[in-house]
């Protein structure tokens, strides 16, 4: 997908497959500089799934998945839009695991139908 740089996140989320390379505090470490950062993603819906009192939106950009973390009610937002459709978000980085990062507070800046 478009969009902003993903590459930073690529080594964080590759030590999946070198998970034997990196501690638990060596992770905590690299994942660091990137909390609480804004940042500005395209990528391509993939999922909707409604939580307890939330809702994640999983789209895929540079093969990277990106969650969205946002308020239940923002599922009216999303729940209208098929698989495929490009979204650009901007969001906090709230957290990164070996899937990808996870925003908050997100605004959406763009959506493309497919």
């Amino acid at each position: 997908g478009k969009g902003c740089d993903l590459s930073p996140f690529t080594g964080i989320i590759s030590a999946r497959q070198r998970r034997k390379h990196y501690t638990k505090v060596q992770k905590k470490i690299l994942r660091k500089p990137y909390i609480g950062k804004r940042i500005s993603v395209t990528g391509v819906l993939r999922d909707v799934s409604p939580g307890s009192g939330l809702v994640f939106v999983h789209l895929n950009s540079s093969d990277i998945d990106v969650t969205l973390m946002l308020p239940f009610w923002r599922l009216r937002d999303f729940a209208p839009l098929p698989i495929g459709t490009e979204i650009t978000v901007v969001g906090r980085i709230d957290e990164i695991s070996h899937f990808g990062p996870r925003l908050t507070n997100c605004d959406v800046v763009s959506v493309k139908g497919i």
